[in-house]
């Protein structure tokens, strides 16, 4: 039974790795928004909706827009495969495996907003300090300081909790 779910995980992800290109309006509701009101709360920014329709956060540093590409939704996925692959290594029940999916989401969503408010001060210190032609670079290791850490803390808490357990 473990193995066939096993096989099915990836089947349905992959197609989900398609909403990002064709389901814009499906990502900016579910993760794009949240994230930017998120990321607004921590850096005391407005949020208003730009000329392409995204949320941009306007902050007294710097103004920032939130698109689908920076909208949470490929960490979200990461996550959630991290979560079932651990899970299904350590026999968590379909139970637990659904609550991946709301668990991943809320995680992905704060952790989202929490990169948003680093990168509109990281863009603001790379602006002053850096040359223009770098500011693509902070912006992405912006983001992997953020995502992976978070993710190495999900990854011990599930080995925590299920490996030690098990002797």
């Amino acid at each position: 039974m473990k193995r066939k779910f096993a096989i099915v995980i990836p089947l349905v992800l992959l197609p989900l790795l398609s909403l990002g290109s064709g389901w814009e309006w499906l990502v900016k509701t579910i993760f794009v928004v949240p994230s930017a009101w998120i990321a607004s709360v921590m850096t005391g920014s407005a949020v208003i909706e730009g000329e392409s329709g995204f949320p941009v956060l306007l902050h007294r540093l710097t103004s920032v827009e939130v698109v689908p590409e920076c909208g949470g939704y490929s960490f979200w996925m990461i996550l959630f495969t991290l979560l079932v692959w651990r899970l299904l290594r350590y026999g968590g029940s379909v139970r637990c495996i659904a609550a991946a999916i709301p668990l991943s989401y809320a995680v992905a969503v704060l952790t989202n907003g929490l990169r948003i408010s680093a990168v509109i001060h990281t863009s603001f210190m790379s602006r002053t300090f850096l040359p223009a032609s770098l500011s693509a670079t902070v912006h992405a290791w912006t983001g992997v300081l953020v995502f992976v850490p978070v993710l190495c803390v999900i990854f011990w808490l599930i080995e925590r909790r299920f490996h030690y357990g098990e002797k």
